[in-house]
C-alpha cells in the first residue's frame, strides 16, 4: 500500500474537539484523526462520525470545548489496523470485510518506522481500480502477441510447405545434373581426344548433326565452356536459395 495516498494526523487524547475540526475545515481531504499517545494508536475519529455528533441536539456545546477522548468515549471502538506493506488487494478485502456500518471508515497504516498513517477507503479502491486497470491491458497485451505468435507460425508453416516440396526434389535433381556434368566431361575428353574432324567421319546422320552444330557455332562454344564450373554453380544455387527462405517457427 506504499503507492496510494495516506494523510498524516495524529493528535494525544487531551487534543480539543473544535480543534479537530477546525483541522477539518482547512483540509477537506482529511479523512478522520488518529489519537496517539506516542507509543500506541488509542482510537479513530473520522470525519463523519465527528461532525455527526456534534449536529445532535446539543453536541456543539457538549463536545466542541472538550478532549477528544470524550467523543471517543461514546463511541465503540472498530477501526481497522493494516501493515503499510499488505498488498492494495487484500487491504481493500479487508476494509469491504468489516460490518456495514463501519465499511467505509478510515483504516490505520502502521509503517514499520514513524506514526501510523490514516488511510481514506475511497482512496484505497480508486488504488485497486487503478490496479485492476493495468493488470486487465497487460492480460489484453498478453492475448494480442499470442494470437500474433499463432498467426506468424500459421504463416511460417504455410511458407515451409511447398519450400519443402522443392527441398525434398534437389535431391533428385542434384543426380540428373550430376549425370549431366558426367556427360559433359565425357564428351570434353572425347572432343580432346578425338577432334572434331574425326567425329565427321561418321556415320551419315551423325555427320550431318555435327555439320549443323559446327556452322551455327554452337560445337565451339561448347568445347571452349567451363562446363565444370557451370554446373556446379547452377547445382549450389538451386541447393542454397531454399535453404535461405525457409522458416522454422519457435
Amino acid at each position: 500500500m506504499i503507492a496510494v495516498k495516506t494523510h498524516d494526523y495524529c493528535v494525544p487524547p487531551q487534543a480539543l474537539v473544535n480543534e479537530v475540526v477546525a483541522k477539518f475545515e482547512r483540509d477537506h481531504t482529511s479523512p478522520g484523526v488518529i489519537v496517539w499517545d506516542g507509543t500506541q494508536v488509542l482510537g479513530v475519529l473520522s470525519r463523519q462520525r465527528c461532525l455527526e455528533h456534534l449536529s445532535q441536539r446539543f453536541g456543539t456545546p457538549l463536545f466542541s470545548r472538550r478532549p477528544l477522548r470524550k467523543m471517543l468515549a461514546t463511541i465503540v471502538p472498530n477501526y481497522l489496523l493494516l501493515q503499510e506493506d499488505l498488498g492494495i488487494n487484500e487491504a481493500a478485502s479487508r476494509c469491504l470485510g468489516r460490518p456495514a456500518e463501519v465499511v467505509y471508515e478510515p483504516v490505520v497504516v502502521l509503517p514499520k518506522h514513524g506514526r501510523p498513517r490514516l488511510l481514506s477507503v475511497h482512496d484505497l479502491l480508486l488504488a485497486q481500480s487503478r490496479l485492476l486497470r493495468e493488470t486487465q491491458a497487460l492480460l489484453v497485451h498478453s492475448a494480442k502477441m499470442n494470437a500474433l505468435g499463432q498467426l506468424v507460425a500459421g504463416v511460417a508453416h504455410e511458407i515451409n510447405n511447398p519450400l519443402a516440396f522443392v527441398i525434398s526434389n534437389l535431391g533428385t535433381l542434384q543426380g540428373f545434373v550430376s549425370a549431366l556434368q558426367t556427360g559433359c566431361l565425357a564428351l570434353r575428353r572425347l572432343l580432346d581426344e578425338s577432334g572434331v574432324a574425326s567425329l565427321r567421319a561418321g556415320p551419315p546422320r551423325f555427320r550431318s548433326d555435327m555439320t549443323s552444330t559446327s556452322s551455327s557455332g554452337d560445337f565451339a562454344e561448347l568445347h571452349r565452356t567451363p562446363w565444370k564450373d557451370w554446373i556446379v554453380s547452377a547445382k549450389s544455387s538451386a541447393t542454397s536459395g531454399p535453404s535461405r527462405v525457409s522458416t522454422r517457427p519457435n
